[in-house]
């Protein structure tokens, strides 16, 4: 494989629900299923002008290297295979695929089907991350999930006879009323389930969602932050001690199981998000698309009418060209990097990984020596014992995990004060 090949990876949002959670915030939409169609249309619509803007016609470009592909969401598993075919078409048209790369697709429990499952592997789908968040049926219901325990076991075995064997699930912690005792059971029955990859989220309570409402009213416990904490610490202990492997915050796999695209976002890769209020970061450069599918959908349209795409660079030097991406696709958000803020991302970013910064490679990219860079926040940590520097790396302490927040936030601070 040529080394220089420009590393990248792909994420599609597909922002459909049958229902939406109760905590749930994301760019999601119930009852919209409708739109499916015309949305396929949509999305195959602007990943194939990513791919004019970045090969002309030279496709598939050769000189960039996909490393992995993500369905997102929303609900992905709500799509039929065909559909799910169609987008990988589109992408393997425009984008140069490998047969070993990874292509994962979340998937909610009660949505998951022996014959798409069938449709989607011959599709190109290789891993599924499937939506547990529990094995405790009042919990399920009390989140607005529409599975149980039992969907949840048979969904889990229908992705193992379709014969996708690279699983996730993930599971929520810190919920209202949860014991620890309850979220222990939990873990037990991941760890049962022998599956390779394991994604645990404290519930994290955000406005303008029916929790947030159902607290303020007193209709629900708020969550502990110390019982959250204590939780936190169990899943460190149970997992270890079944062969599970931390390498990123809230991320466990068994050996050589992690995750390519976590690790890729995690250490600050380039990729594109296709579908509305996706995020890319390209080019020194993060923006994302109009967030409502409607709107979304009107935009890629009228771009089809626009003059050609200018072809431009992942290696760019300089920041991404707002005006060009406006051409590509129905650009919302645009935020480009200043030099320090650049080096601050990648830095809190590498640091979520347990591995943490390799300060000579750190230094070999950015020609910045990062202790230098953001030495009183970095020695501060340490004197808090929630950095530890050894053997020429700086990572989180298991203190510094649980209070990982706060490192980040003195590392903004500090990246603030040398832009003002």
């Amino acid at each position: 494989m040529n080394s220089k090949r420009h590393e990248i990876s792909l994420y599609v949002h597909i922002p459909f629900c049958t229902f939406k959670c109760f905590y749930c915030d994301f760019n999601t939409y119930a009852g919209l299923e409708a739109l499916i169609p015309d949305y396929i249309d949509g999305l195959n619509r602007e990943i194939a002008r990513w791919g004019k803007a970045l090969t002309g016609n030279q496709l598939p470009n050769k000189e960039l290297l996909v490393k992995s592909v993500f369905f997102g969401g929303g609900t992905p598993s709500l799509l039929s295979g065909k559909q799910i075919n169609s987008i990988m078409d589109t992408i393997s048209n425009n984008f140069d695929l490998t047969n070993s790369m990874e292509i994962t697709l979340e998937a909610n429990p009660e949505s998951i089907e022996s014959a798409k499952l069938a449709d989607y592997r011959l599709a190109g789908i290789n891993r599924v991350s499937i939506g547990g968040q529990s094995t405790n049926d009042s919990e399920l219901a009390m989140l607005g999930r529409l599975h149980n325990t039992t969907q949840l076991i048979e969904a889990l075995h229908k992705v193992q006879t379709a014969k996708i064997e690279n699983i996730n699930i993930d599971f929520m912690y810190n919920l209202p009323g949860q014991t620890i005792e309850d979220w222990e059971s939990t873990l037990s029955s991941a760890v049962n389930f022998g599956i390779d990859h394991l994604s645990l989220y404290a519930l994290t309570i955000e406005e303008n969602t029916p929790f947030h409402s159902s607290i303020h009213k007193g209709e629900l416990p708020k969550p502990d932050d110390d019982i959250g904490a204590s939780m936190y610490e169990k899943a460190q202990e149970k997992l270890t001690e079944s062969g599970y492997i931390q390498y990123e915050i809230s991320n466990w796999a068994k050996p050589n199981k992690s995750s390519v695209h976590n690790l890729h976002y995690w250490e600050n890769g380039d990729f594109i998000g296709f579908g509305p209020g996706a995020f890319s970061h390209l080019a020194k450069t993060r923006f994302s698309n109009i967030k409502q599918p409607r709107e979304y959908l009107r935009e890629i349209l009228r771009l089809d009418q626009d003059i050609p795409i200018k072809q431009i660079s992942f290696n760019a030097s300089s920041n991404a060209d707002k005006s060009i991406l406006q051409k590509i696709s129905a650009l919302d958000e645009f935020d480009p990097y200043t030099p320090i803020k650049e080096l601050e991302e990648t830095a809190i970013l590498n640091l979520r990984l347990n591995k943490g910064i390799d300060l000579d490679q750190f230094e070999d990219k950015h020609q910045v020596n990062v202790l230098e860079m953001f030495s009183n926040a970095i020695q501060s940590s340490i004197s808090d014992k929630l950095l530890l520097l050894k053997n020429n790396k700086l990572a989180l302490t298991d203190k510094g995990r649980l209070l990982s927040n706060e490192v980040f936030v003195r590392i903004m601070n500090e990246s603030e004060s040398m832009e003002t």
